[in-house]
């Protein structure tokens, strides 16, 4: 009992919650897992000073990790292998030694979870279900995202329903190979487990035997170093061209001497630890290494196969493996949402379910703090750390002189103001200001708990640096002080600058993020009048290609308005401390924008693009008189809190004004200014009062242009009833960056890069140029109330070029219901997807027979019925067969193509495609006056950007000398021309000649 008690002692009384036994059945065995590869071998050094790690052999990637127990569970994990010497985490050596071999930092990331063999086998023997019995517990923590299933029991209190080991077996087993190494050899493991990646340690007890039969010659090395140690020459040691590592020496008394080092069989028995985990994790290609018994003697090494060792040793089952991959999977998804620097122990006892407890705050880790430079929660605990020692200094002012005082409020200032600002090299700062604390503490006099009642100043204890050294942090530390200090100043002198007008017109420079942000700050400048603020420049961060194209209209439409890119500051997913160039970079690029436009108002809301934008229009104001008015909205989502680009344009009073759009925010910050929603409405508008609102405005816009439009301007009986909300959910079509990876991969056929030799006709109509087709080209479909405008598209031009392919003989369409449900790869069903990887998917998987909604001759037909006024439709589940009055089954109907691609040369080789081989898919911008297009050659001239829709380009033209697309869409034919609509050629209008891509059908 009092084991028992054992396992939750130093820990929280209720549970975090309990993660049950899996109900998993499959059928199979351990050869259907795969990937496995031995990284690291190592032994102990016995020494009387201090303990070392020997890296024989040196294999690609080397790593250790000495196995453990917990001694006491107060807060300091004691390990079993020389862990006297290992206080401070014990993990530690695996991390260092794979350094000293690799030449370069381990990065534990590279691993969902790091365990040893021992753990394992617990979680084994808790996942065989019902006949098992016992209790364990395992200690759980993080590093980064890797989870470490630290060993903490000794061999008393680990209780399972076998027996633990053979007394007389061990004492034969764990003999090193040489007798001045300590412990048995040890090998670290990394596994492939399904979707996991392990690292394991295990214990190679029958070291004799692994040499002969499992790793010859990496442990002939290893043999050959031992001896080399065992009779060393007097010239040349072998021993100094060993790689190792000493391990930090303690005065722990050797009461605490480590027990024999103890390793648990499975049920099977009759192989060592170390060779069981190759039984359920091995690959089909891989031979494992088993003992066969002769009265409990374990001398007979033998090869078999994983089919034989099915047989012969009775490893795990596929249902039991699927329960342990269950199990770990919630363990590492349960550590990763919780907070990196908790802790919690794992306690089984004997039920079907697993106990989760959190461990003390006070308990020390398994590696030390040394493995989580990039740790935020490390900086916090360091920020602590500088925030008590200045309170300890600020309590002892009373002792200093005026100078003294003076200074130490100096230095408080500046902390105070590094942390707030320099968010992004807060690490740089801390390290400056904690040994300047250092060298303050040492000019003052104190010492390390010098004050009763106060902790010791271990931080500053700590760190022992030359006087040198500590001088140069001091230089850096005042040129610190000294920016902080102009940061003041600038603070304090922006706030009582006044703007002067200098001209009629206000230059604009706005800045644009990406997505949303995009689409709010465009619906401002829409709003903007032109005849005032004017000219209009744009800056876009250079990876931003969506922006851009939203932005192209403009461009062609008027002279004013220019765009300019500069680097992106973060990527999503970058760490912070791969921002700092690129933000300087960044900001220097800025700074030439800005003295080049000349700006008299900067608009911008959110995206950190217009954070170096903003510091150079600040900077700019101040060093050269210039005015610049700077305006941030924050964006419509934040209702409680400002964003972290917000917050520091507000604080420190680099924005003239922020514009908040919910009162709620306003109360919050009271410098911010609301003066009611710009966005949050918008799309609550009506179609309706949209064509009103856009009738007027596109007259003013005739009036004062003095042309004429290509195109017809009216309502269109599909979009009835609906808002520009609902409409906006129809356009589902989503853009792919042109990078050269997705060039490679879609490569322009050959016979389309010989443009020269081609005739072009003045028109042309896929209707009439293969009229054995007419009837299915001519088929104009109905998406309803999902964004499936991509599938819709991309299955009608399979079903056009299928046609065309075998000369009208097939004249079935094909299933758009296939793609929307069941092509993952392509996106996301009714959220939208990418035409591209349609044809893919068509090349690869096959498409089967489809129809409009309601059709029942055909596999699988459309299954969203039309709807005028509905609500969002909801993804359809993939179905694995055809429908019940379909003959065929689903494998039998499916139809392939031959290859796939995109048109990344332009209009010509979209025209020379289509004329020999049928319609493709194109995507493009739609914008509120699309939505009102009743027939000519539609333009963009007004209206809000509403998102990416793709359609199916049919032919081409010229009507009153204007070229142009002959496009079919998915609206039903209520919209447009009978549900066609054209727009203009040669001009990629609205990007549409930007996003081409199409198939070629197998015949």
């Amino acid at each position: 009992m009092s084991s028992l008690l054992w396992l939750f002692e130093n820990l929280r009384v209720e549970p975090f919650g309990i993660i049950p036994l899996a109900s998993l059945t499959g059928k199979g065995g351990p050869t259907t897992l795969k990937h496995l590869h031995i990284v690291a071998s190592y032994n102990w050094q016995d020494e009387p000073s201090s303990s070392t790690i020997y890296v024989p052999g040196a294999p690609k990637r080397y790593v250790t990790w000495p196995g453990g127990r917990l001694q006491e569970d107060t807060g300091q994990l004691i390990y079993d292998i020389n862990h006297a010497r290992l206080p401070d985490g014990p993990m530690d050596p695996l991390f260092d030694a794979l350094e000293i071999c690799s030449e370069s930092r381990f990065d534990p990331g590279a691993f969902d979870l790091v365990t040893d063999c021992i753990n394992l086998q617990k979680l084994f023997t808790f996942c065989k279900g019902e006949e098992s019995s016992g209790f364990f517990r395992i200690d759980l923590e993080r590093v980064g995202d890797a989870v470490l299933a630290c060993r903490v029991e000794a061999q008393d209190v680990i209780q399972i329903d076998f027996p633990s080991h053979d007394q007389s077996l061990k004492a034969a087993c764990t003999q090193p190979v040489h007798p001045t190494l300590a412990g048995s050899h040890q090998r670290v493991v990394a596994y492939s487990f399904g979707e996991l990646r392990m690292l394991v340690r295990c214990e190679v007890d029958c070291v004799d035997y692994t040499v002969e039969e499992l790793e010859r010659q990496l442990l002939e090395q290893d043999e050959a170093q031992s001896t080399a140690v065992q009779e060393p020459s007097p010239v040349d040691d072998p021993q100094q061209q060993l790689k190792h590592i000493r391990s930090k020496s303690t005065n722990i008394s050797s009461s605490c001497s480590p027990s024999v080092n103890m390793t648990t069989y499975p049920d099977g028995r009759g192989f060592p630890a170390f060779t069981w985990p190759l039984l359920f994790f091995a690959g089909s290609s891989v031979v494992v290494v088993a003992w066969m018994t002769e009265q409990n003697n374990f001398k007979k090494p033998v090869m078999y196969k994983p089919t034989d060792v099915n047989r012969l040793l009775k490893p795990l089952p596929y249902a039991a493996l699927s329960k342990v991959y269950d199990l770990l999977s919630k363990i590492v998804a349960f550590m990763r949402r919780n907070d990196e620097n908790m802790k919690a122990s794992l306690i089984w006892r004997g039920e079907q379910f697993v106990e989760i407890y959190e461990k003390a705050p006070t308990a020390s880790g398994a590696v030390s703090q040394a493995w989580r430079p990039n740790n935020f929660n490390v900086i916090v605990s360091v920020c602590r750390r500088v925030d008590f020692l200045l309170t300890v200094i600020r309590n002892k002012m009373i002792h200093l002189s005026d100078r003294q005082k003076r200074f130490v409020s100096a230095l408080k200032e500046a902390f105070t103001i590094s942390m707030q600002f320099c968010y992004i090299p807060l690490i740089i700062y801390l390290e400056i200001l904690t040994n300047t604390l250092k060298l303050t503490s040492e000019c003052l006099g104190f010492q390390q708990g010098a004050e009763p009642g106060h902790p010791p100043l271990s931080l500053v204890h700590k760190f022992k640096f030359s006087n040198c050294k500590t001088m140069s942090f001091f230089i850096y530390a005042f040129v610190c002080f000294c920016v902080c200090f102009l940061l003041l100043l600038i603070v304090h002198y922006r706030r009582h600058l006044r703007h002067r007008r200098t001209n009629a017109t206000v230059s604009t420079c706005v800045v644009l993020g990406s997505g949303g942000h995009t689409m709010e700050i465009l619906r401002l400048v829409q709003s903007l009048d032109k005849s005032k603020y004017n000219p209009i420049h744009f800056i876009i961060a250079d990876t931003d290609s969506s922006s851009v194209e939203k932005v192209k209209p403009m461009l062609l439409k008027e002279n004013h308005v220019s765009f300019s890119t500069i680097r992106r500051c973060r990527e999503v997913k970058q760490s912070i401390s791969n921002v700092i160039l690129p933000t300087l970079v960044a900001t220097g690029q800025s700074l030439v924008q800005i003295w080049r436009t000349k700006p008299e108002l900067l608009l911008c809301n959110g995206p950190g693009t217009c954070l170096p934008v903003c510091f150079a229009v600040f900077f700019v104001d101040l060093l050269f008189g210039r005015t610049c008015r700077i305006i941030y909205v924050e964006s419509v989502c934040r209702v409680t809190r400002l964003s972290l680009t917000c917050k520091i344009l507000y604080y420190f009073h680099i924005a003239d004004h922020v514009l908040v759009q919910w009162p709620e925010l306003a109360a919050i910050y009271p410098r911010t200014l609301y003066i009611g929603s710009l966005f949050a409405f918008a799309w609550a508008e009506n179609y309706e009062e949209n064509y009103e609102r856009l009738k007027v405005e596109l007259e003013r816009q005739r009036q004062t242009n003095g042309n004429t439009f290509s195109w017809k301007f009216g309502r269109n009986a599909y979009f009835k009833n609906k808002s520009i909300g609902e409409i906006k959910k129809l356009l589902g079509y989503r853009m792919l960056p042109q990078t050269m990876k997705e060039q490679n991969e879609m490569p322009v056929p050959e016979d389309l890069l010989n443009l020269e030799n081609f005739n072009y006709p003045v028109e042309f109509d896929s209707r009439k140029h293969w009229p054995q087709c007419e009837k299915v080209i001519s088929f104009i479909k109905d998406q309803a109330n999902c964004g499936s405008c991509w599938a819709v598209s991309s299955a009608s031009v399979m079903s056009d070029r299928t046609c065309i392919a075998t000369d009208g003989q097939f004249t079935t369409l094909l299933s758009d219901a296939e793609l929307l449900s069941c092509c993952k790869a392509c996106g996301y069903g009714c959220d939208g997807g990418y035409p591209q990887k349609t044809f893919k998917y068509w090349v690869y998987s096959g498409m089967p027979t489809g129809g409009p909604y309601g059709s029942n001759d055909t596999c699988k037909p459309y299954p969203i019925p039309p709807c005028n006024h509905c609500s969002e439709a909801k993804t359809p589940k993939c179905s694995k067969s055809c429908i019940s009055t379909y003959p065929l089954s689903l494998k039998e109907d499916r139809h392939y193509g031959s290859t796939y691609y995109q048109f990344w040369l332009g209009e010509r080789s979209m025209m020379k495609d289509i004329s020999i081989y049928g319609p493709i898919v194109a995507g493009m911008s739609v914008y509120e006056d699309f939505l009102h297009y009743k027939e000519g050659v539609y333009t963009h001239e007004s209206g809000l950007y509403l998102g990416g829709h793709a359609v199916r380009i049919i032919g081409w033209g010229e009507q009153d000398d204007i070229p142009y697309w002959l496009v079919a869409n998915s609206w039903n034919t209520t919209f447009g021309e009978d549900g066609l609509f054209k727009i203009r050629r040669g001009f990629d209008e609205c990007g549409i000649e930007s996003y081409a891509s199409a198939g070629r059908a197998k015949v």
